[in-house]
């Protein structure tokens, strides 16, 4: 939100960071729902719900960086009138 309300190109490196981690951790979501499906610890049904939260969840995360991505296309604040 920093990046886009105020134009800042550092917030933009820390969400784009922040968004890595995210997808990141969205691998490592899935990989230990895949374990515990085959463990037998995990339903299906379940694990279907678990693994839409997941991928929704790296979605959003690209949604805002996307949008986060804009100011690129903007003037800088001193090429401003």
């Amino acid at each position: 939100m920093d990046a886009y309300h105020e134009m800042d190109k550092e917030a933009l490196k820390r969400a784009e960071d922040i968004e890595e981690k995210i997808d990141r951790f969205t691998e490592q979501m899935e990989q230990s729902h895949i374990r515990r499906l085959t463990e037998g610890t995990c339903s299906p049904a379940v694990g279907a719900e678990y693994l839409s939260l997941a991928q929704n969840s790296e979605r959003v995360a690209d949604h805002l960086i996307n949008v986060a991505h804009t100011i690129l296309q903007l003037p800088d604040n001193s090429e401003r009138k």
